[in-house]
């Protein structure tokens, strides 16, 4: 059962823009440090490389403007 809002506690409050942008920084080092890793050790073909510098600027951009900003700018762009 679903309680009040007046009883939820600190566990509603939205993410802060703060935190998205620390969260955004997080992917892109942990992506960038497991892309440098499988690099260093195999050669790998310019497709692979671009999809996984794609994947890095995906995951950034919904980290730090949210899924919905994303969706819609990715909506624009296909017009």
């Amino acid at each position: 059962m679903r309680r009040p809002p007046e009883e939820d506690d600190a566990r509603a409050e939205p993410v802060g823009p703060a935190s998205r942008q620390v969260l955004a920084v997080a992917v892109v080092f942990a992506a960038l440090g497991g892309a440098l890793v499988r690099f260093a050790t195999v050669e790998p073909s310019p497709g692979v490389v671009w999809a996984a510098l794609s994947v890095v600027v995906v995951a950034a951009a919904v980290a730090l403007f949210g899924g919905d900003a994303v969706r819609t700018a990715l909506g624009v762009l296909e017009r």
